[in-house]
């Protein structure tokens, strides 16, 4: 008798998992569904709204981050125009730093006296560039009137 009870528990415990496995089984989605029973399964649609939803709160997010971006190089090139103010830099009608400002420590090198192949060499310029920098700051320099 002890046996047939065993044996009954044994039973009523296999038919208990089958019954849990296969009603788990009902929650995953099924692979082999065409399109349209997709579309029908609520879970997929379910799945559906959600990731409309997060690409909507994407595409918000990152127009906030653009116009944000936007605002901070607003906000960069009024500092920049003050500082440039501040350190008496002025700025020629194509928006190029003067030559004064830009190529300082050439123009003090050369003034000590300097040549150009030392200054070059300090600076880990070519000596092309040095020279022509230079010619470009000596026709800067002369007026409007005097040219």
């Amino acid at each position: 008798m002890q046996d047939d009870l065993f044996f009954y528990l044994i039973v009523l415990g296999l038919i208990l998992v089958g019954v849990s496995f296969l009603r788990s089984g009902r929650n995953k989605p099924d692979l082999n569904a065409t399109p349209r029973q997709q579309i029908n399964d609520p879970q997929y649609r379910e799945y559906l709204h959600f990731m409309s939803e997060l690409k909507k709160e994407m595409e918000r997010r990152n127009a906030e981050i653009s116009y944000s971006v936007q605002e901070l190089r607003k906000e960069l090139t009024e500092i920049q125009s003050r500082l440039d103010t501040k350190n008496g830099s002025t700025v020629d009608g194509q928006g190029a730093m003067r030559l004064d400002h830009r190529y300082a420590e050439i123009f003090a090198l050369k003034q000590q006296g300097k040549s150009m192949e030392t200054i070059a060499k300090q600076l880990d310029m070519g000596v092309g560039e040095v020279e022509l920098i230079l010619q470009l700051h000596a026709v800067s320099s002369v007026s409007p009137g005097q040219r």
